[in-house]
């Protein structure tokens, strides 16, 4: 954990920072989701950005699995609504490794870009922080 972060959330799939130096939320997927697990993990990545009031993320989905037609349902209907009205504008994702994790990305991804979120993806964590870095966080 870099030294300008703080951990606001853990469990056994997920961890939920925030860059303290540039104001962004990074959540770090750490494979397959468990039960109820699954949603503490999500409520907590809305209450964080409501909290910090932030307006940028970057989603570290390379360790990120399948999602199930549930879990998907509950992302696009629940998750991308509430995490757009807490005021996420810019995601910046580094993809998935696994195949079928992937096309479960790349549909989350879809429809938060149909939320109005901009979407970037890139190769590894550090490119994605360096774009975060350079789109603008409104004064507060």
């Amino acid at each position: 954990m870099p030294p300008d972060e703080l951990l606001c959330y853990e469990n056994s799939y997920t961890s939920v920072y925030w860059n303290q130096r540039f104001g962004y939320l990074r959540v770090v997927y750490k494979g397959v989701f468990v039960g109820d697990n699954f949603y503490e993990g999500g409520q907590r990545q809305i209450q964080e950005a409501q909290v910090h009031q932030a307006q940028r993320a970057l989603y570290d989905l390379r360790h990120f699995p399948v999602s199930t037609a549930t879990n998907l349902g509950w992302i696009t209907q629940e998750f991308i609504p509430q995490m757009r009205q807490a005021g996420i504008k810019h995601l910046a994702t580094v993809p998935p490794t696994d195949f079928y994790g992937r096309m479960s990305a790349k549909y989350i991804l879809a429809k938060s870009a149909e939320a109005g979120v901009e979407v970037q993806e890139f190769p590894d964590p550090e490119a994605a922080a360096a774009w975060l870095a350079q789109v603008a966080q409104p004064a507060q």
